[in-house]
């Protein structure tokens, strides 16, 4: 064990005395003279930037109105399993009052999904004002690019990122609320 820390040790310090001051151990490459596609403008840099983010939110909001849907079929039975109930209702009438406590259920879980979908929403527009503070847009204003087009590319995709979760909220409830 102590050969094998004083070989480190040794190899650590051969690669200190290597390398330039302030430079990394491997030699930076040239990038490209132009940005790609998907790069060129405030919107698509932001959309890149986001891009992790905005897809583990997506993809929570689809779980979770999962995990909510998978439960309408026995919130659905509640009426169903009252005999008192089936008596007084008949038949019919307990499917309807089952639908009815389940389009209750779903109109105030979309409320809800409502509510978290707006989170990521509104996490990319404070986004703006973060950036703006630590000096990280800086690069941004040097180009031609007015500060409506950097609040109008934050809007869109706070927008479109807010709705998007919505959907794939009720999306992921009705997919398993209809499993059944």
């Amino acid at each position: 064990m102590l050969g094998l820390s004083a070989g480190v040790l040794l190899g650590a310090v051969g690669l200190a005395n290597a390398r330039d001051i302030g430079a990394g151990l491997v030699e930076p490459r040239a990038g490209r003279s132009t940005a790609s596609r998907f790069l060129q403008g405030p919107l698509m840099l932001l959309a890149r930037l986001e891009r992790t983010s905005t897809i583990i939110w997506l993809i929570g909001l689809f779980v979770l109105g999962a995990a909510y849907g998978s439960i309408f079929g026995t919130v659905g039975d509640l009426v169903k399993s009252n005999p008192m109930m089936a008596k007084l209702l008949g038949n019919s009438g307990v499917n309807a009052a089952n639908r009815a406590v389940v389009l209750g259920l779903a109109n105030t879980l979309v409320v809800i999904f409502a509510v978290v979908a707006a989170v990521p929403a509104i996490s990319i527009l404070l986004r703006l004002n973060a950036d703006e503070r630590k000096g990280y847009l800086e690069l941004l204003h040097a180009a031609p690019v007015s500060r409506l087009r950097l609040f109008l590319s934050h809007t869109i995709q706070a927008v479109s990122v807010g709705t998007l979760a919505l959907a794939l909220g009720v999306l992921g409830m009705a997919v398993a609320g209809n499993a059944r």
